[in-house]
């Protein structure tokens, strides 16, 4: 390793006596300049001192001239002794930082200067939001969990509007949006001071957010690494029941389901990191009736409590609020910050009753115990091995016309080009997919899946175990010597699944 290699590299301590990311470089910058100030000084002092400029009355100019070069010659040496003094290195040990405190490791930056580095040895977190997030509430959580010492670094997304499924690459939502509220904030080059974006409504005065893809859990996963997970998300569920008092209970629990299941699946077999998960439910509203809230919470605990903590925020919330929007769900001021400050408390509690250094990763406990929506994919799989990755669709199949359809179930090819493997063996650089493009003689949109654009897939061979292996299908895209696979959820679509079951 080089010197400058090595003063890269130095560890430098954060605290208040020395911040690595301001004081610190003013100080330094200081002793830069101090000799140059030094010798213009002197040079001034000198001048004082000096006779006035010499005219041919008082003097000649070849017997003005060597008197001058010496003093400015004085003064030089001056400045450059002070210099030298100023420049000495203290002989002072590094002091070590706490347990307690963030390390911080220089990194070269494009200009030269070295900027701090956050070397993560706390708790990594991920914290994801909807719209109640992003009053007062987000932000109050959000601060009041980075300030915690044993958490290194916290990841905060908050988009207006989404659900579970919203995170993910899964069609529809690969390409989901939102237009009425987005916010980010990761960390900083010091830990306190985080890098935040903003465009909500009203901040500032008068703006109207524009449009923001939704972050994906994928690529959260991989780039962020957290050992915990919290999740505020549940409330746009409130918009599937049409006159917010009846319940259908059969579409409704599919509703939910359909929206949650696949998203948690995900956390549970594609984070290696992953220890903990807390989900804050919605607050108290006066848009629905109690029932459906009820409702809603049974359905995500029926999803979710497995494996994950729940924190009802119904005891710790009440309705109404001081300050309200008039959809009589979303509130700011004290009475959010209050809510968020009794979630952290929650949060904290269990973190110190359960340590999380002792915790095996989800993804492990879950092979040994799988959870109820881990044991259903089971069943639709039968044992056969999930082959998971990213790919680019490249080519399909058109869907055939309904007029001269006289099938009941009808599978299209679709050939993908894999980016990344996730889980599973696969050797080939593409893939074929068939997708059921009639289920019960009723055509599927596929539209959700277009050429040139990357999903996550989790798929399974269509051999002689998938009651997909006789349906009937058209391929126009695939080399004759491909494996067809089909995607996990669309193998439970097969008719004869249900009955089976």
């Amino acid at each position: 390793m080089s010197a400058t290699q090595q003063r890269d590299s130095t560890p430098c301590q954060v605290g208040p006596g020395n911040d690595a990311g301001g004081k610190g470089r003013f100080r330094r910058a200081q002793t830069v300049f101090i000799p140059f100030r030094t010798v213009f000084g002197l040079m001034k002092i000198l001048s004082i001192f000096s006779p006035p400029h010499p005219t041919a009355q008082h003097l000649d100019q070849d017997s003005f001239q060597p008197r001058q070069k010496w003093r400015q010659l004085l003064a030089l040496g001056l400045g450059l002794l002070m210099a030298s003094s100023c420049s000495q290195p203290q002989n002072r040990k590094p002091r070590k930082p706490s347990s307690n405190q963030a390390a911080v490791t220089h990194s070269p930056s494009r200009g030269g200067m070295a900027l701090p580095l956050l070397e993560s040895k706390g708790m990594r977190m991920l914290y994801l939001g909807d719209s109640m997030s992003l009053g007062g509430f987000g932000d109050r959580l959000d601060h009041l969990l980075r300030i915690e010492s044993e958490i290194s670094q916290l990841h905060t997304y908050l988009a207006c509007g989404v659900f579970p499924l919203s995170w993910t690459q899964i069609p529809p939502f690969a390409g989901a949006k939102t237009g009425c509220g987005y916010c980010s904030i990761v960390p900083g080059y010091h830990p306190l001071q985080p890098q935040r974006f903003d465009d909500v409504h009203g901040k500032p005065s008068g703006n109207v957010p524009s449009s923001h893809p939704v972050p994906k859990i994928e690529h959260l996963l991989q780039s962020v690494q957290p050992e915990v997970l919290v999740l505020q998300l549940g409330n746009n569920f409130f918009s599937c029941f049409k006159d917010k008092r009846s319940i259908q209970e059969d579409y409704h629990r599919k509703y939910i389901r359909s929206l949650t299941t696949p998203f948690l699946r995900h956390l549970l077999t594609a984070s290696p990191s992953l220890k903990r998960i807390y989900w804050i439910t919605p607050p108290q509203a006066g848009s629905v009736s109690w029932e459906i809230q009820d409702f809603v919470y049974n359905e995500i605990a029926y999803c979710a409590a497995d494996f994950a903590t729940l924190i009802d925020s119904r005891k710790l919330t009440h309705y109404p609020y001081k300050v309200m929007d008039r959809d009589q769900e979303h509130f700011w001021g004290g009475e959010a910050e209050q809510w968020a400050e009794r979630v952290h408390q929650q949060i904290l509690s269990d973190l110190v009753a359960r340590p999380i250094e002792r915790q095996e990763p989800l993804i492990e406990i879950c092979r040994r115990n799988p959870p109820r929506i881990l044991q259903g994919m089971a069943a639709v799989t039968q044992g056969r091995p999930i082959l998971r990755v990213t790919a680019r669709l490249v080519a399909c199949t058109p869907i055939p016309d309904p007029s001269a359809f006289p099938y009941g179930e009808f599978l299209v090819g679709y050939r993908y080009r894999i980016l990344k493997k996730h889980q599973g063996e696969y050797r080939e650089r593409e893939i074929l997919v068939m997708h059921p493009s009639y289920v019960k003689k009723t055509v599927r949109d596929l539209s959700a899946y277009k050429i040139g654009q990357s999903y996550e897939l989790e798929l399974v061979e269509i051999d002689d175990k998938s009651l997909w292996a006789a349906v009937n299908r058209q391929d126009s895209v695939g080399e004759f010597d491909m494996v067809p696979f089909i995607q996990v959820a669309d193998e439970a679509l097969h008719p004869e699944h249900a009955k089976n079951r």
